[in-house]
């Protein structure tokens, strides 16, 4: 048995290419315009939705995962800075605020699993078992999906210490951190995030899935 929660598949955009345009390398401008936004605007990691179910013409559904590319990485970390007192110039800049990866954190949301918790007051996605598999390319489940789904991480973690540079965690139910050559975009339609469980005598595998639409894209920097 296999349980696949709000599944869809991308469609092209008026037969418009998904096109990378997250540059690799920031630009001075690019930082002095990323310390703007941090200093003077409310900069927030990009979101990955899971809109499988939702009715033409209606809001977007949940968001299942967060992308930190290098430019919002300054931005707020510059916001964080400026939120505690701190000054922040380009020359706080680090090479690890720049590095030319992307940062993609996923949520397991309320409420998909029995192992977690059955309603809102009970659920905690951070206990065990903590079993999540990000899909790739590669993945033999996967594989199964149909999704163009982006190559095998550079990383993967359950330590998301490195996401306090940049403020308060935008969800409390981030369970995985994976991280991305920016050079991969280009080639990033779909994501997805499951597990298989054991529930009242069946085994099945659970997967929230997302998409990144060309003018998601277009929107990050």
């Amino acid at each position: 048995m296999r349980i696949l929660l709000c599944f869809a598949i991308l469609l092209s955009v008026a037969g418009r290419p998904l096109r990378a345009t997250v540059v690799e390398t920031l630009t001075m401008s690019d930082i002095e315009d990323a310390i703007r936004l941090g200093k003077f605007g409310s900069p927030s990691p990009y979101r990955i939705y899971n809109s499988g179910s939702t009715p033409a013409g209606r809001p977007r559904g949940l968001v299942m995962a967060v992308v930190y590319t290098p430019f919002i990485r300054v931005a707020l970390a510059v916001k964080e800075a400026y939120d505690n007192g701190r000054d922040f110039a380009p020359n706080d800049v680090t090479a690890d605020l720049t590095r030319p990866v992307l940062y993609v954190a996923y949520r397991w949301y309320c409420c998909v699993d029995h192992a977690h918790g059955e309603g809102k007051t009970t659920w905690e996605p951070h206990r065990e078992p903590f079993d999540y598999r990000i899909a790739t390319g590669s993945d033999r489940y996967a594989g199964t999906l149909q999704l163009s789904l982006p190559p095998t991480p550079l990383s993967v973690t359950r330590d998301l210490s490195l996401l306090s540079r940049f403020g308060d965690r935008p969800y409390d139910d981030l369970v995985l951190m994976a991280t991305y050559p920016i050079a991969e975009s280009a080639r990033m339609r779909d994501f997805a995030i499951y597990r298989t469980e054991s529930y009242d005598g069946h085994v099945g595998t659970v997967t929230i899935p997302g998409q990144v639409t060309p003018e998601d894209l277009a929107g990050w920097r």
